[in-house]
């Protein structure tokens, strides 16, 4: 056996790994990489890496089918109908892809997201959190923003989290006075 045999043998084994290890990563983890995803731990390259690793098979597949129909006069229909169905295949995990991203995208961006990331591992999230729900006026998280500005691990947090606190006590206590001073409807 000649070293471009072992060579090409190589990479033949190795693409069929990559083949065998992107499509698995596919079919079994691809969901649960996105919605966790879409509830905030993962960054976007995750789930995209199965994907991605198909793709790349696929590119490199071609190329070896092209390169065998030039040199060995490999049959050219066996050829494209093997490069075809990887095609197939590919386009098919695309659309899968593209629905679980639309997915995990609007989950990202329904109301009830801001006030999970309230519960986030980073600092920097939480504090954030706070402060958008004091700005929105949401006096339904009064007691988790209060919960943090006391007993968060991280100062920035609990400081963050009390100016918080303070902007939600001043809208509260505006919210009724406007009430009151609206005129009544049997005058």
């Amino acid at each position: 056996m000649s070293t471009t045999q072992k060579t090409r043998k190589w990479l033949h084994i190795g693409l069929y790994i990559a083949l065998l290890t992107s499509a698995a990563g596919s079919l079994f983890y691809t969901h649960g990489l996105w919605v966790a995803f879409g509830a905030g731990d993962l960054a976007l390259w995750v789930p995209l890496v199965a994907p991605g690793a198909f793709t790349v098979f696929v590119l490199i597949y071609t190329i070896d089918r092209w390169l065998l129909v030039r040199r060995r006069d490999y049959p050219v229909v066996r050829a494209f109908v093997q490069v075809g169905v990887t095609l197939v295949f590919l386009t098919s995990l695309m659309q899968r892809q593209a629905v679980e991203y639309k997915a995990a995208t609007e989950k990202q961006a329904a109301p009830e997201a801001t006030s999970s990331l309230l519960k986030h591992r980073e600092a920097r999230v939480r504090a954030a959190a706070c402060e958008l729900l004091s700005m929105q006026g949401e006096l339904k998280h009064y007691a988790t923003i209060e919960m943090l500005a006391l007993g968060d691990k991280s100062p920035v947090v609990q400081e963050r989290c009390a100016k918080a606190l303070e902007t939600l006590r001043a809208v509260g206590q505006k919210a009724p006075k406007q009430e009151a001073n609206q005129p009544s409807e049997t005058n």
